[in-house]
């Protein structure tokens, strides 16, 4: 999965500009196809609609890192629709289901327990997880 978005990020030369993409985007299923595909692998929602749905989902796909979506695989863990979690201490730990990751999801868990309701999909040992992330911190804090 990650050659194809290597593969897909390689076009970005393709378009000058949107409204290239928009026209392509009217007559290519193939592309539509391609992007629907790659969005639901990272980003776990389906695209449909309208052209600008296709272009949204293909500006995210074109900026979106490779060392993040490879996390992005990993990740076990899956919020509920409109689900967002917030760190008030640090809020460069904000997690909603477009950047979830395992590190970010077992800090909320670990940090708040009870937040386990906003997640649709949980790893059956996820609570082991959250206890070895927090001996892990604890010993990287000394």
């Amino acid at each position: 999965m990650i050659q194809q978005l290597k593969q897909f990020q390689s076009k970005r030369k393709q378009y000058a500009n949107l409204a290239e993409l928009s026209v392509d985007l009217r007559t290519n299923q193939a592309l539509k196809q391609e992007i629907e595909h790659l969005y639901k692998a990272f980003y776990h929602q389906t695209v449909h609609g309208c052209n600008n749905c296709y272009m949204d989902a293909y500006v995210q796909l074109m900026n979106l890192n490779i060392d993040d979506a490879m996390k992005k695989l990993d990740c076990q863990f899956r919020l509920r629709a409109g689900a967002l979690l917030q760190d008030f201490d640090d809020s460069s730990k904000l997690c909603s289901q477009a950047n979830i990751t395992r590190e970010l999801a077992l800090h909320h868990l670990a940090k708040n327990p009870g937040c386990n309701h906003l997640f649709a999909i949980l790893p059956d040992n996820w609570e082991q997880q959250v206890a070895d992330y927090q001996e892990k911190q604890s010993q990287l804090a000394n």
